[in-house]
């Protein structure tokens, strides 16, 4: 009982920018952790050495972006109801699908950055007019 109380204020708490209304997150920290592994497991990609550490960026940039936008999807498609970026979650989903891991995380970090800069220039644009 104590924990559900202690839950429920932790998530009264974070500011409802953290994740937008398609589920994607919006936050400078995944921003840019999800870019610096993106790019990091690309530049180790060509070494076969360290190929196994570039899998781990490209899969930890798929876990940090894309655990949200599945569960929207998922949602979606029950409801029937979808809009472009569950599409292309569900591309990501294919991609995985088929092992090209390379392609689903730069989508996603794609997708992350494209709601990320739509949403703040909304945000800009209503506090301009206020």
């Amino acid at each position: 009982m104590v924990l559900k109380k202690i839950y429920t204020k932790k998530k009264e708490q974070l500011p409802e920018e953290t994740i937008n209304s398609v589920g994607l997150p919006n936050d400078w920290a995944v921003l840019i952790s999800s870019l610096c592994l993106l790019i990091a497991g690309y530049l180790f990609s060509a070494n076969d050495i360290y190929s196994g550490f570039s899998k781990a960026c490209f899969i930890l940039v798929i876990i940090i972006t894309g655990t949200t936008p599945v569960k929207k999807t998922w949602q979606s498609l029950r409801q029937k109801q979808f809009n472009v970026y569950q599409l292309v979650v569900l591309i990501v989903i294919i991609l995985l699908s088929v092992k090209q891991i390379l392609w689903a995380a730069f989508l996603l970090v794609t997708l992350v950055v494209i709601s990320f800069i739509k949403q703040h220039v909304k945000k800009e644009k209503k506090d301009k007019l206020s």
